[in-house]
Parts: structure tokens; sequence; C-alpha cells
């Protein structure tokens, strides 16, 4: 590769302004997008992190002292947590 410009993108981040740190989404280089949402405490701690994969499967973690739970991917055709349909269809 001669050219920087002519590198393939494998991914580019989103990030939310510095008061609320994290990504809030990834496009792959095919153009499939991944999206991130965060829920803070009133003491700035991580609370819940949201997670939408390209096909739009919601998936939560909600974050208590030192561990987390992880919710089962559900289909919203708005991208948010309500129909549920199988996972893999």
């Amino acid at each position: 590769m001669e050219n920087a410009e002519e590198a393939e993108v494998l991914a580019k981040n989103s990030y939310v302004p510095a008061t609320c740190p994290g990504i809030t989404s990834q496009t792959l280089g095919d153009g499939s997008i991944f999206q991130y949402a965060y829920r803070r405490t009133n003491r700035d701690r991580l609370a819940q992190n949201q997670f939408t994969d390209p096909r739009g499967y919601v998936t939560f973690f909600t974050y208590t002292g030192d561990e987390y739970t992880q919710s089962l991917p559900t289909h919203s055709t708005l991208g948010k947590p309500g129909t549920i349909e199988p996972f893999l269809q």
C-alpha cells in the first residue's frame, strides 16, 4: 500500500461528548452499524448499557457493584425493547 487513503476502513467509532464518555455507534467496513446507549447513576457510575446490533436486536447490560447481568437479545422494529421475537430467524 503506497497511500494511507487506500486503506480499507474496518470500523469507524462515534463518541458522545466528554461529559459522558462512551461510544455511541460503530460502523463497520460493510456499512453495518452497532449502537450503544448508557445510563449513569447520580454518582456518575455506569448503571446500564444498551447494545443494538445491525439487525435490530437489543441487549441490556445492568451493573450492580462489581457485577453485571445481561439480558437475552430481543428484537424491536424501533430499536427499543418491547416486541420480543426469536433471536435466530
